[in-house]
């Protein structure tokens, strides 16, 4: 971002007053004007001036059009979209006659490349993204995106990648390392591997930072390694881009059906908090209605099976629950000290509607289970009032006038 505003702000300073910009066009999924037919572009790099206010270009034309774009979410529709392309090239020729070759670009399928140790040296594995789960919709904070994506050498296999962008270092210069989500999985699966009490937690297949080819060498992908200069530090807080891979993913609080769903996900997820605390000594600090997941019985055994990763949950399929609770997200979690019950650290955590009133009123105590037993609470409460379901949401404007409004 700091490098196009530099730049867009020297070529408009600059004496090219003719000097043009390829940019963007700021909507999706559109007819551009001189189209020979109603067809629909997913996107499109555009030609316009560099005196040109970059937020107001004009309505695509594909008199203006340097290159079209085609975004699909899985590989299997890649050679859908190469013939699209082809297709649409020829609006590009007939408005542009001196064009001799047309540019287009096809994006969101990729494949994701991890390293392991194994014995005998370094082993390479191969993930093809299938279909995407969440991405992030601000340029701020840890990015998170979810990926489900399949192994090269078993496409019938399903596992889930994160990638995110996690604190390392904070804008005081504090470490966080302490807050390694990473390192907290590989605790939680060495502890529960063999649990008896049959909890659901996602096992870490692989994880680590990801490298990027920096002339020669290869370099961990992270915030400082991406400035030029050391003038650019100044920003402060430290970022590094890491990528995790597990074997369950679920779907969101959302997709319940019914009450009674809501309460055996909310019991699944609970079962899990209790059992890492009182096994690893981790507190979870961050209890959300997006770090809950549903995770439906056909994948709970899809999953043990496949995967080999856990214990079928039943051996009569029939007597499997219909939905479990997967607890997620420990970006925030903390070790707590033996005795006391409480977290190593102070730093406030959570997500607003469902911090305590110990979290929100900024004392500098520690966190307990307390804390996260009343986000559970807090949680039950906020579905109760809004609705569980998609279609069992209420209208906002149903709340407007209503207490829960001030909470």
């Amino acid at each position: 971002m700091l490098v196009a505003q530099h730049t867009l702000s020297a070529i408009k300073e600059s004496k090219y007053s003719d000097a043009s910009l390829i940019l963007p066009y700021w909507a999706l999924d559109f007819t551009p004007s001189n189209s020979d037919d109603d067809t629909k572009i997913d996107g499109a790099l555009v030609v316009c001036s560099a005196q040109e206010n970059v937020k107001g270009q004009p309505d695509p034309d594909y008199r203006n059009i340097f290159a079209i774009v085609e975004f699909k979410r899985n590989s299997t529709s890649r050679m859908d979209s190469f013939g699209q392309l082809i297709d649409y090239t020829r609006n590009l020729y007939a408005n542009q006659l001196n064009r001799r070759f047309a540019w287009a670009l096809c994006m969101g399928a990729f494949n994701c490349f991890a390293d392991a140790d194994e014995e005998g040296g370094k082993q390479k594995y191969t993930y093809s993204v299938k279909d995407v789960i969440s991405i992030s919709t601000s340029v701020f904070g840890r990015h998170t995106q979810c990926f489900l994506a399949s192994p090269k050498s078993d496409s019938d296999r399903h596992v889930l990648i994160k990638d995110f962008w996690p604190l390392v270092v904070g804008r005081d210069g504090e470490n966080l390392e302490i807050f390694n989500e990473i390192e907290h999985l590989k605790l939680i699966d060495e502890r529960l591997r063999n649990n008896s009490k049959r909890v659901l937690y996602s096992k870490i297949l692989m994880a680590g930072t990801v490298r990027v080819k920096h002339g020669q060498k290869e370099v961990s992908d992270e915030t400082f390694a991406i400035f030029a200069d050391d003038s650019a530090k100044e920003y402060g807080c430290r970022r590094s881009h890491q990528r995790i891979v597990l074997d369950t993913y679920g779907e969101h609080l959302k997709t319940l059906k019914n009450e009674n769903e809501l309460i055996m996900v909310l019991a699944d997820a609970m079962l899990c908090h209790n059992t890492i605390l009182e096994k690893c000594k981790l507190l979870h600090r961050d209890i959300s209605d997006n770090n809950i997941l549903v995770v439906r019985s056909s994948r709970n055994e899809s999953s043990a099976k496949t995967n080999d990763l856990q214990e079928p949950l039943a051996k009569d399929p029939s007597s499997c629950p219909p939905v479990r609770g997967l607890l997620i997200d420990f970006d925030y979690a903390a070790l707590v000290e033996p005795d006391s019950g409480c977290s190593g650290r102070d730093h406030r955590s959570g997500t607003l509607p469902f911090m305590s009133i110990h979290n929100l009123s900024g004392e500098s105590g520690r966190r307990t289970a307390l804390d996260d037993w009343g986000s559970f609470l807090y949680l039950a409460c906020w579905l109760g009032t809004f609705g569980i379901a998609r279609k069992d949401r209420r209208r906002t404007v149903v709340h407007e006038n209503a207490p829960i409004r001030e909470w």
